[in-house]
């Protein structure tokens, strides 16, 4: 399951914007995601959490979640 989060602050960091989508995830779901999809420009690095660049995810707009079982299997395959 993913939590789209949308922020176009251009005042904060990428780091910033993905903590509070990060905070948001854990408060709806009781626990912290394992990866966060985002525009290829917007890629850093980040402790505990797996960003991945998308293509179809536009700028300012990120999707924190979990893998699902089902969807590692056919990436391994």
């Amino acid at each position: 399951m993913f939590l789209g989060w949308y922020d176009p602050d251009k005042k904060k960091t990428v780091a910033e914007k993905l903590a509070a989508a990060i905070r948001r995830y854990e408060a709806k779901w009781g626990h912290a995601p394992a990866v966060a999809l985002v525009n290829p420009a917007e890629v850093i690095e980040l402790d505990g959490l797996d960003v991945q660049p998308a293509a179809h995810v536009a700028p300012n707009t990120y999707y924190v979640g979990a893998y699902e079982a089902a969807s590692v299997e056919r990436l391994a395959a």
